[in-house]
């Protein structure tokens, strides 16, 4: 399964769920953002800030319990996730692309390649 896009990764996670043990391997390119797991070390310490202001306030606590559940269920367990510069291309997203690139030339037949790309996403695709 490869997934390219601001909507990769919830498209990637309804594959993985419909899916699950039949992808073997697989790769997400999405905007910086738009994935727990591109997000989940660089925020850890802000997570830590918003817990403990969360803690101080019901309302706070109900909307940052939604958003972690919104988070695990969009977290990839059979893919690995690269975040992109969009609209404008980065290293990051050249690296992403070219992972993307290997594990196309690595398919092999009879072997189904799913590839998940919605229209005006191209930029991620930088290679």
């Amino acid at each position: 399964v490869l997934a390219v896009g601001k909507a990769a990764v919830p498209m990637a996670a309804a594959a993985e769920s419909v899916l699950g043990a039949l992808i073997s391997s697989g790769h997400v390119l999405t905007k910086h953002g738009h994935s727990p797991q591109c997000v989940a070390s660089a925020a850890a310490g802000s997570e830590q800030k918003r817990s403990s202001r969360a803690a101080n306030s019901d309302s706070n606590a109900s909307s940052v319990a939604e958003l972690e559940a919104k988070q695990r269920a969009l977290w990839l367990n059979r893919l690995s996730v690269s975040c992109a510069g969009h609209p404008v291309p980065d290293q990051l997203g050249v690296n992403g692309s070219q992972r993307i690139l290997a594990l196309v030339r690595q398919h092999a037949a009879p072997d189904t390649l799913v590839l998940l790309l919605l229209s005006g996403d191209c930029p991620f695709f930088s290679a």
